[in-house]
């Protein structure tokens, strides 16, 4: 059901806009964007969101302006600056989250909190020959296309297949 007015608009773009900041950036930089349904999309930019506007809470009570009146925003009783500064804090936050999702996903870390945890790596990996040519291995590849012809090469750090770059790699490892 859509929004039937402009007040239930702006609270749905103020909530979910920065949601969609974050995944877009996110597939420009380092998510593979998978087959998702718009529901599946939408509930993650709702991750994206929550985490947006988490991150914007803690840094309003570490700054001590926890004290912003909701309300008088909701009502425009405050300065355009604020609307203003507002906006550009949740866009440049839901950015810096894309970010660090990035830098978390190839990070040493991530690996080493996955195996206590027992998650496997791999769960994220669309496919095996993605989840192969992230181990970082070089290798002699021989791959049969679907018309049957049959090519081959060396696979070595400088290689690109598909969205995953061996140079790309080795300099956020």
């Amino acid at each position: 059901m859509a929004p039937a007015t402009g007040t239930a608009v702006l609270v749905l773009v103020a909530f979910v806009l920065p949601g969609f900041v974050s995944l877009r950036y996110a597939e420009h930089t380092f998510l593979n964007r998978l087959q998702e349904t718009p529901l599946e999309r939408l509930l993650n930019a709702l991750v994206y969101s929550v985490l947006t506007y988490l991150v914007l809470a803690i840094g309003a009570v570490a700054l001590g302006t926890s004290s912003f009146d909701v309300g008088q925003l909701y009502r425009g009783e405050e300065q355009l600056g604020d609307y203003v500064t507002l906006a550009s804090a949740a866009f440049f936050v839901a950015v810096g989250v894309a970010e660090l999702g990035r830098r978390w996903r190839f990070s040493g870390r991530r690996a080493t909190t996955l195996d206590r945890l027992g998650i496997d790596p791999a769960h994220r990996t669309p496919s095996g020959w993605e989840h192969f040519f992230l181990q970082g291995q070089p290798a002699f590849l021989r791959v049969t296309l679907r018309d049957k012809r049959v090519v081959g090469g060396f696979f070595g750090t400088a290689s690109c297949a598909g969205s995953v770059c061996r140079a790309t790699l080795g300099a956020e490892r």
